[in-house]
């Protein structure tokens, strides 16, 4: 991993569901057709868990064993990041690199308002899905408009990504 090669000893947060994809809203529509998300979530739900993008705590897990990386300083959390992001004890001090994958507009607003502000300057500022879910772009862009955090100046990494440095 690139902490071994850098010799850091920096924790590593990861919030995800491990359950799927959590249920999308009205907003969560794509930017090119403005197509709902609602088929596809319904279409992938298995009663306890979505198949969409699922991956288990621990199939995650034994990934990292597989490919043998350390992750002592990983943090695994969890649940609906709407939810876990409200407990402080699942929160870094500071973020390095914030890196956004949930896609939909309510999670993305959540993260940005929690984990936003916690990033360092010069952090690095990832989002995924940008260019393909419309809520997770208005997530963003709102919280810019009504923040007191400067926006970054925004690369694209792909159609989808984007990349900018606080």
């Amino acid at each position: 991993m690139i902490f071994e090669e850098y010799k850091s000893d920096r924790k590593v947060f990861l919030f995800d569901t491990f359950a799927g994809m959590t249920e999308p809203t009205a907003e969560d529509m794509t930017v090119k057709d403005q197509k709902s998300a609602m088929a596809k979530f319904l279409d992938s739900d298995k009663g306890n868990y979505n198949d969409w993008c699922y991956a288990s705590l621990e199939d995650v897990q034994q990934n990292f064993v597989k490919a043998g990386l350390d992750h002592n300083n990983v943090s695994f959390i969890k649940g609906d990041v709407v939810q876990t992001l409200a407990e402080q004890a699942n929160l870094p001090e500071k973020i390095a690199v914030l890196r956004l994958d949930t896609d939909w507009y309510e999670s993305t607003k959540a993260e940005m308002a929690v984990l936003y502000p916690l990033l360092e300057n010069r952090g690095a500022f990832i989002v995924d899905d940008y260019g393909h879910w419309d809520g997770a772009r208005r997530a963003i862009e709102e919280y810019f408009d009504t923040s007191e955090h400067k926006r970054p100046l925004m690369q694209y990494t792909d159609y989808t990504g984007r990349m900018g440095i606080k």
